[in-house]
């Protein structure tokens, strides 16, 4: 497992890095890497383009995967590696002769154009992902911005695929959810009462 920390304000990294010690010292192979700076989402497949293993999983912030969904998604993933596998995607149409983005597709086996939120991938594929940054123009991935999702989902052989794992589990502050009454917003930092209520 590996966790990149983004937090700039060291009060809110504190939480992240007693949880990732705590997880090491059970006995879990964890690489942990504080980022003194945003290096933009994307940062995540520097690091797996370095790693050592056959296959990654990468979780957004704000979904939770059982260990059963990891493993249904691993195991997808796993009896066919051309491709990138997750489980919400994005599909590119057109509509009267313009492009249309048919967004939010999970719960159904399915190739889409895009995957987001949690998705398996091997190291090549990360490294993949990096030579399409740099080919666009790129002189990092904080400079692309949002869409390194994206990158990463052309990195395959074939198109994405996306796999029923079950019901998702999101944060109720992740999406649509965030516009409904009773979830914290903040525009800096977290309010000092999101954890105690």
């Amino acid at each position: 497992m590996f966790v990149i920390d983004n937090a700039l304000d060291d009060s809110l990294a504190a939480p992240l890095r007693a949880a990732t010690a705590a997880i090491a010292d059970a006995g879990a192979r964890l690489t942990y890497r504080a980022n003194f700076m945003n290096r933009g989402s994307g940062d995540r497949y520097s690091v797996a383009a370095d790693l050592d293993h056959e296959a990654i999983v990468s979780i957004d912030d704000d979904l939770f995967l059982t260990p059963a969904q990891l493993d249904a998604l691993l195991d997808r993933y796993l009896c066919d590696t051309s491709r990138i596998h997750g489980v919400w995607g994005e599909r590119l149409e057109t509509r009267d002769g313009r492009p249309f983005m048919i967004n939010a597709i999970f719960g159904r086996e399915v190739e889409v154009d895009i995957l987001n939120r949690a998705y398996a991938f091997t190291p090549a594929q990360a490294r993949q992902a990096c030579e399409l940054l740099d080919q666009l123009g790129y002189k990092d991935w904080m400079a692309l911005g949002p869409g390194s999702d994206m990158i990463l989902s052309f990195s395959g052989e074939r198109r994405p695929l996306v796999h029923d794992v079950g019901r998702l589990q999101s944060c109720e502050t992740s999406g649509h959810q965030a516009s409904q009454p009773g979830v914290v917003k903040t525009s800096k930092g977290v309010d000092s009462n999101f954890f105690t209520g």
